[in-house]
């Protein structure tokens, strides 16, 4: 919980840093993401353009409930990458590359190219913490 503490401020602050920005959120089920990036969603709804959650196994399925509230076009958990659509609104989203741990980096090789190449051509920006 410290660290999930840690990440939702770290987000929310570049959000307000950044306040022409639109985001993508990407994440994966193995901890808190689907929690932080939906109470994050609700608190800057014009700012936050998709969350995208992988579901690493079936112990850690993501409950739908979690994005009670939150525009089922704003959200998308998903197992494998192919999965994933990313329909952009007319300004472009700014990722921002978040650090990540070795197992989920894997992951951002097999995006589809319109996440990847965002991901590729963000700012990156460090969460540990």
């Amino acid at each position: 919980p410290e660290r999930s503490v840690f990440k939702e401020r770290r987000i929310s602050s570049l959000l307000e840093e950044f306040p022409e920005r639109q985001f993508v959120l990407v994440g994966d089920s193995g901890e808190h993401d689907p929690e932080i990036y939906a109470n994050i969603a609700r608190r800057f709804p014009e700012r936050v353009v998709k969350v995208i959650i992988r579901q690493v196994s079936e112990q850690r399925r993501v409950d739908p409930k979690v994005f009670e509230g939150i525009d089922p076009e704003k959200w998308q958990v998903f197992v494998e990458p192919q999965e994933v659509t990313l329909e952009l609104p007319q300004a472009p989203a700014q990722a921002m590359a978040l650090e990540i741990p070795v197992f989920a980096s894997e992951f951002f090789g097999s995006v589809p190219e319109a996440l990847n190449s965002l991901v590729r051509a963000a700012p990156s920006v460090g969460l540990s913490g």
